[in-house]
């Protein structure tokens, strides 16, 4: 059976959207596309964003992800980097609508990121996995697809999943 959304309804959804990512501008959460600069343009709230989330999106204990927090942001950027300005520019906006005090308020996050205790954070991404509007949906699977392609892309993390490495070829031509 299926649910239909009256035009009210989806009138008053629409100008909240709106009215959100108006305020998100006006606040300088959300940046105009600009070339991006070649190192370190995560911002100091998304980085805490990053760091935060890490170990309870990757089901990781933090004591193993935290020493690996300055080369997951470097993956990361390098990961962001490696698209075109465009997508680039709506991968750290995915990062900044995640990173909107409206957004964490919404989700039963009420504290900052590094306050939060790891409870917190579950029931956070959980609230948002559990959104009846996609595009929160959208916005957290771009961002653990980001967070486990950077995490497992750094090889001291390989052996949790049974890979042992590159192959090497060396010799077997000879």
């Amino acid at each position: 059976m299926a649910t239909s959304i009256s035009r009210r309804k989806l009138f008053a959804f629409t100008a909240l959207g709106s009215a959100s990512l108006g305020l998100a501008i006006l606040w300088g959460r959300i940046r105009p596309a600009k070339p991006l600069e070649l190192d370190g343009f995560l911002t100091q709230e998304q980085k805490a964003l990053i760091l935060a989330l890490s170990p309870t999106i990757l089901g990781i204990e933090r004591n193993k992800v935290l020493p690996l927090g300055d080369e997951l942001l470097t993956r990361i950027e390098l990961f962001i980097q490696s698209f075109s300005p465009t997508v680039a520019q709506d991968i750290l906006n995915v990062l900044d609508v995640m990173n909107f005090p409206a957004t964490a308020w919404l989700f039963g996050l009420y504290q900052s990121w590094g306050a939060a205790t790891e409870s917190e954070l579950h029931q956070f991404i959980h609230e948002m996995s559990q959104s009846r509007i996609a595009l929160v949906q959208i916005v957290l699977r771009s961002f653990v697809s980001l967070l486990s392609s950077s995490y497992y892309s750094i090889p001291s993390t390989w052996l949790e999943i049974s890979y042992p490495g590159m192959i090497s070829f060396e010799g077997l031509y000879e």
